[in-house]
């Protein structure tokens, strides 16, 4: 078990490292509490003694054993320290379940997902001939030769990404290579060939091509609000106005063409006539047929349709809609909207509006961490103002800096009315994490 502590030094958050607690044979919750307590007691710098008046916020993954605030490690914590920890489900692990479940819901889905990985075992986990062919005929065409990725459904959203882009990138190459091994004048077994001619049959499937360019657009915006929540610096402020606009970024995705489907659309032909397509007429059309340039040589290949009765606009409707749905179910609506009266770049700028702004939002905060309510709010009002006339309205290019430097800044700066009750309360906020991924990173290794 890897147990990392997020603090500030300096004013400004850190993750340090503390230890990675060996198990025993009870890995219960009471196993879990028993090896942490033990260990932390044994300090000879009175951790725990520290820990019971400083400890506000706990983050670990969705494991009931851990995350529950009854009977798993959350709850004993709380009840260990006499605390009321704010507890975290990491964010990144949140998100992956989102999309894991939302493309579980589709089979079609999960077909992509078998013919990726049925091309990683193709080139990587059968004879090193396979391999060494396509690398011969990257030579030969002057290309750079990818190794394909398998998709692993443990790791973070860029699993996939990675093996999808890798794909429409060199698809090219992978049909040329295909199309050499099942040939009957090559020297490749008959199983093998035969393997070649499926994994070819599918990838130049109508419907499998235009979905992985759509899926490689959707997926490069969830790996970087992945990669967002995975930051070592990561806290809860702003991370409701990032899901919001991941969630509006979606929506349009259900309609408009993202880079890849876009350049993908270019060059492809529909129709006898091989006219440019869209959407629609890639759907509709008798003849599809996607140009490639190898070498000096222009190559045509017909995307033909599968058997499959449901069309990709559909698809990426139904897709969209799960996705948004499992991700308000494991972001609900608002849970983090309170934090976001920290942001930098939704704080007033004209003194008059600081009288009033996020006083709800600075009570509630106040209260989950049992900070005097009335003395936060006031002292918060006051904050504002001398941030303004002091400081805060020359230096509005620190708006668009990262929540945590903005306020690491201003903990420092002299002459502001820092109360001890809103200190207390952003530097609370400041250690709270938005995620496990540096613990998780620590246990992988």
């Amino acid at each position: 078990m890897s147990v990392l502590f997020q603090t500030l030094e300096k004013n400004s958050p850190v993750v340090y490292f503390y230890r990675a607690i060996l198990l025993g044979a009870d890995e219960s919750a009471v196993g879990l509490k028993n090896a942490l307590i033990n260990a932390i007691k044994k300090e000879k710098t009175n951790l725990y003694a520290y820990l019971k008046t400083n400890l506000v916020g706990y983050g670990s993954d969705g494991a009931s054993v851990v995350k529950s605030k009854d009977g798993g490690l959350l709850g004993m914590l709380n009840r260990e320290f006499d605390l009321k920890l704010y507890g975290i489900h990491c964010m990144p692990h949140r998100l992956h379940l989102a999309i894991r479940h939302a493309f579980d819901e589709h089979p079609f889905m999960v077909s992509i997902e078998r013919i990726i990985n049925e091309i990683h075992t193709m080139y990587n986990s059968k004879h090193h001939k396979n391999q060494a062919h396509l690398r011969e005929i990257s030579t030969f065409y002057g290309r750079n030769m990818y190794s394909y990725n398998y998709i692993y459904v443990t790791r973070w959203i860029s699993s996939e990404y990675n093996a999808i882009y890798k794909i429409t990138k060199s698809w090219d190459l992978l049909v040329a290579d295909l199309q050499d091994i099942q040939s009957v004048l090559n020297t490749f077994s008959a199983n093998i060939r035969a393997e070649a001619n499926g994994i070819l049959r599918k990838i130049t499937g109508r419907k499998f091509f235009i979905t992985l360019h759509f899926l490689r657009d959707l997926l490069w915006h969830l790996k970087v609000f992945s990669k967002t929540l995975q930051q070592t610096s990561g806290v809860l402020i702003g991370k409701e106005t990032i899901k919001t606009n991941l969630i509006g970024i979606i929506e349009k995705l259900k309609t408009a063409d993202g880079a890849s489907l876009t350049h993908f659309l270019r060059e492809v032909a529909c129709s006898d006539k091989l006219s440019r397509c869209d959407v629609a007429a890639y759907e509709s059309s008798a003849n599809v047929m996607m140009s490639y340039t190898l070498g000096e040589q222009k190559e045509i290949i017909e995307l033909k349709n599968e058997n499959d009765s449901e069309r990709f606009s559909t698809l990426r409707l139904k897709l969209c809609d799960a996705l948004i749905e499992e991700l308000n179910s494991y972001f609900p609506e608002n849970s983090m909207t309170m934090f976001d009266v920290f942001s930098p770049k939704l704080l007033p700028t004209v003194t008059t509006d600081s009288v009033t702004y996020g006083l709800n939002e600075i009570g509630d905060i106040a209260q989950q961490f049992n900070i005097p309510v009335q003395e936060a709010m006031t002292e918060w009002t006051l904050l504002l103002s001398s941030l303004m006339e002091e400081d805060y309205c020359a230096n509005k290019k620190k708006l668009t800096q990262k929540p945590h430097l903005f306020w690491s800044y201003y903990l420092g700066k002299t002459g502001l009315a820092w109360g001890t009750k809103i200190r207390k309360l952003v530097e609370t906020v400041l250690v709270i994490p938005a995620s496990s991924a540096d613990a998780e990173r620590f246990s992988s290794y």
